[in-house]
């Protein structure tokens, strides 16, 4: 069993309840360039990931909401391993985690301080990174299979969809996912559900007027399901290069 640099301890936080198995620092100049170690922690990878960002929260540390590298949020399917970025007041290194399924009920977590990155946070204010970078990651519920079908945007609007193969209600798969927004502070606005469909609109947090609209379609009696969500801001950049105002469905 490994452990972690006597000089570093303190700079990384170390996950409640998950056992270190190694560490490795990559210097590249007298303070280090990263330090990666790896942890086994008990659960399942979302939840093991969303315990420790919660964790990370209370510490001070704050979400970077894009950055290169990082796959944009929405529907993931629960075995490709999705991380999350923080940083700690805007200073100092960027933390990354990666969560993924191991052996049994155990969970490969992988933790990263990056001393490098923060040099690079000023090319990440592209409009694009802006946009896909408010959504959060979307995990499935434990035994089904998401498979992402494409998204994108770009100028002040982001969207993405899925299909789930699974035969649970509409309503389930949509209580599931606004979970899951509620805990990134999303607030709700309005939502519905019905036999074939289930949907909910969002305020999200931060700068600007910025919506969501949540979408879980059961429209065939079948074990697929198709899965929608997007964001909007009210600045929407037009095809001129303008703005217009604008909101998502169920906003007010």
């Amino acid at each position: 069993m490994g452990g972690l640099p006597t000089d570093l301890v303190d700079d990384l936080p170390l996950p409640a309840g998950a056992q270190l198995l190694r560490s490795a620092l990559n210097s590249w100049d007298e303070r280090g360039s990263t330090l990666e170690a790896a942890f086994d922690a008990a659960g399942d990878p979302a939840s093991v990931l969303a315990d420790y960002q919660r964790q990370l929260r209370e510490l001070g540390w704050e979400m970077l909401e894009a950055g290169p590298g990082r796959r944009h949020g929405g529907f993931v399917a629960r075995q490709s391993g999705e991380g999350i970025m923080l940083r700690h007041g805007g200073h100092g290194p960027v933390l990354r985690a990666v969560a993924v399924a191991g052996s049994g009920q155990s969970v490969d977590l992988r933790v990263t301080l990056d001393w490098e990155m923060p040099r690079h946070i000023a090319e990440w204010r592209d409009p694009h990174f802006q946009a896909a970078g408010r959504m959060p990651s979307l995990y499935p519920p434990l035994g089904v299979t998401v498979r992402p079908q494409g998204g994108g945007g770009g100028g002040g609007r982001w969207r993405q969809e899925a299909v789930a193969e699974t035969d649970l209600a509409a309503g389930v798969l949509e209580a599931h996912f606004a979970a899951q927004l509620a805990e990134a502070a999303w607030t709700r606005v309005d939502g519905r559900v019905e036999d074939a469909v289930a949907w909910s609109s969002w305020q999200l947090p931060g700068d600007g007027d910025w919506r969501g609209l949540l979408l879980v379609l059961a429209l065939f009696d079948t074990t697929r399901r198709s899965l929608w969500v997007g964001i909007e801001s009210a600045a929407l950049e037009d095809e001129r290069g303008g703005y217009t105002a604008s909101h998502v469905v169920g906003g007010s």
